[in-house]
């Protein structure tokens, strides 16, 4: 088995592996496993937990796919089994939104201030 060695490796490797293998929330994965299926276990530390530098990558490549998280990561079959991930992730956006908006707000209230901060000799 060879193991990716670029990110367009990693992104192709981690599509084929979800698309074919974990199709429905039925077929989900943890992502340690899902690590390990990717990179072997050279993924792993001493401890048995996924090297943070392979954790970052899988989740970036993850990132780029319709995959979903409900008890481990899974591309949905349907629109049934993606309604609460889509429910919390709005929550998250309209969350965001107002946050921004809040901020975007205040700003306007200020005006253009200047802060000149001094340098004091001793």
């Amino acid at each position: 088995m060879t193991y990716p060695k670029s990110n367009l490796d990693l992104d192709k490797r981690v599509e084929y592996t979800m698309r074919m293998y974990h199709f429905g929330y039925r077929n989900r994965i943890a992502r340690d496993d899902l690590a390990v299926k990717i990179y072997g276990r050279e993924c792993l530390d001493k401890q048995g937990n996924v090297k943070d530098s392979y954790d970052r990558k899988l989740r970036d490549a993850l990132s780029e796919l319709p995959v979903i998280w409900q008890d481990g990561y899974f591309i949905p079959a349907t629109r049934r089994e993606a309604e609460g991930y889509l429910g919390r992730e709005r929550k998250k956006a309209v969350s965001i939104l107002q946050r921004v908006r809040s901020v975007e707000a205040h700003l306007r209230t200020q005006g253009e201030r200047v802060w000149i901060q001094e340098k004091l000799e001793v």
